[in-house]
This record gives C-alpha cells, structure tokens and sequence, in this order.
C-alpha cells in the first residue's frame, strides 16, 4: 500500500513543475476538496475507502480542470461519469460548482488507448481515462494487473465520447467467485462475475469480460464456468432531493437565484446560486451563510459499492456577504 501510494505522488509531483494541467482528471473518492485555496482549510470529501487506494482502484469521480495553483487543482464536475463508476453531482440549489483538490490526490490515468493479445487467446483493451495504479486495473469487482507502459500512463487525459457497456440480450456465462484466471502470464482470482461470452479451448474456458471503458478476454478453469444465468442488472435510480420548507413568519431573509457563494472566509467563487435560499437573518457585518451536500452519482449496480464505515464529511458551508440578502414583509 505505501509503494503504490508512492507512486501516485510521483506521477503528481512533478506535474507540479511542468505545464500546467488540463483537460480532466481523476480525483480519489476518499480526497479531501477544499472551497478555497488551503490545503489546511475547511474540506468535504465524496466518501471513504475502506480497503485504501491500492486496493479500491477504481473508486475515483471525474472532473475538470478550471485553473492550477501551485499543488492545488481547481475543479469542476464533470457531465458524465467518464470512465469512472462515480461522479459528484451538482448540490441542491447551487450551480457551477468549484472546488479545489491536491495534485498527490489525483489518480493516475491511462492517457493512451492501451492493447494487449497474448497466445493462450486471452486479451486485454483499455480506453483513455481509465484509473491505473500499481499495474492494477478495476473491472468492476475485480482487480486485474496489466503491465502498461510508463508512457501511457500520465496524471490528465482528454475528454472523449464513451460508449455504453453492451448487455447481452440471451445466455449468459457465470465466473465462480475467487477462480483463478489467466491473462496471458498473470494469474489472479477474479469472480463472481457474469459474462457475455464464454469459449471452450482445450480444458479452459475464454471468458470475454467488460466494464465503462475496457474490455477484455481471460483464461478460466472449464469448471468453474457455468451457462444460462439470469440476474437483474437494471439500472437504480435515485430520488429527487427534497428541498427544504421555506420558513414562515412575518419576515423571510433569503440570498436571491444568482448569488455568488464563497466560504464564510474566502474570496473564492465556489458556486452560483440558481433558485433564492432562505437563511437567517445575519447580524451586524457577518455574513449570510447556507450549507450544501456534496454528494457522488452512483448510477450502476453492476459495479462495486463502499459501505462508507466512517462517514465522510459532505456539507459544505458557503455564505454571501450580509448587503446581498433580501427581505420578504408578510
């Protein structure tokens, strides 16, 4: 674990005296985002890994890159998951959200299309955007090593169209749990796992494998392969967030739509108002303050899910200054 996260921070640091980022990154679910430029300021953080990062690859959120100041990252959410299973999405009245992260947080990223063919007929492809770390990469709740070169691998990628993972429509082919499988001259357990495909050579089955961005074909034991599974892999969704009943009484303070917010401290534009938000009445050269959640997207079932053991900070307190706010006379 210490190795690998040696190996982000040395993707990160030297980011940090070269050209500045840009285009999208991938930001570790468990890392801290800041309002404002401090990296020992006030944070909220998307949620917790409990295994650790080298062992939770694939528990990353996209985002994109607004500016950079020194080790710190501005941020911006992305529209899509990319190739991640998770993205934050924008909080409950508040619009063009802006955050800040540390370069040594973001997760190293394949930043080239990645192939591999190996003669036991099993097979490997990646897409740019997917999470790399320590030579591993997650196919949804599995963890596969791949030997990618350096060269490939960077700490930013482009942003690029991503097709949806095909579902196959009849038989399908389920992988036992733990079973030792092969791609090329690695072996590693992987399961359970439900694929589309599965093809007899000699005692093994070639089992065709995929997941947001990457697709690939591994070697299993013929036993451990099992024909016509059916499971429900619809997709969740989620309830609309419940707005807060506006106060009642003779007078009502909001901040209107359109209000920029920044930290109760900091100058930093973190997002935009987009409908009015009550809040109480701030005293005498105060400011006037709301808290958002900052929540993750989570839109498939299909993929690994965090118990989140230890609650993770989410609400994120902004404020406006005190002239901003209106007055509502019953």
């Amino acid at each position: 674990m210490k190795l690998s996260i040696a190996f982000v921070a040395s993707l990160a640091v030297p980011a940090a005296a070269e050209a500045p980022l840009t285009g999208n990154v991938l930001v570790w679910a468990d890392a801290p985002l800041y309002p404002d430029a401090n990296g020992s300021g006030p944070s909220v953080r998307v949620g917790t890994l409990d295994l650790g990062r080298d062992k939770d690859v694939g528990y990353v959120v996209p985002m994109h890159v607004v500016s950079t100041r020194g080790d710190l990252v501005e941020i911006e959410p992305t529209a899509d998951v990319e190739c991640a299973w998770w993205r934050v999405v924008k909080p409950d009245g508040l619009d063009n959200l802006r955050l800040y992260v540390k370069r040594t947080d973001l997760a190293p990223v394949l930043s080239k299309p990645f192939k591999a063919s190996h003669k036991d007929g099993s097979s490997i492809a990646l897409q740019v955007g997917v999470p790399v770390l320590g030579g591993k990469v997650a196919f949804n709740r599995g963890v596969v090593p791949v030997a990618i070169p350096g060269s490939s691998l960077g700490v930013a990628y482009a942003q690029h169209k991503i097709g949806a993972v095909e579902k196959p429509e009849t038989k399908k082919f389920l992988l036992d749990e733990a079973t030792e499988v092969k791609l090329g001259g690695a072996t590693f357990p992987l399961g359970p796992l439900v694929a589309a495909t599965a093809k007899r050579r000699g005692d093994r089955m070639l089992v065709s494998i995929a997941a947001r961005c990457m697709t690939a074909v591994i070697s299993a034991p013929k036993g451990r392969v099992h024909a016509g599974v059916s499971i429900n892999q619809m997709v969740s969704g989620t309830a609309a967030p419940i707005r807060p009943t506006l106060a009642s009484g003779a007078q009502r303070y909001y901040l209107p739509a359109g209000t920029k917010m920044t930290s109760e401290k900091g100058d930093h534009v973190v997002g935009t108002l987009d409908a009015d938000r009550d809040v109480t009445k701030p005293k005498a050269g105060a400011r006037a303050c709301a808290e958002f959640v900052i929540t993750r997207d989570d839109p498939f079932v299909d993929v690994p899910h965090t118990v989140d053991a230890s609650q993770p900070q989410r609400t994120l307190k902004l404020c406006a200054p005190a002239e901003v706010v209106k007055v509502e006379r019953a």
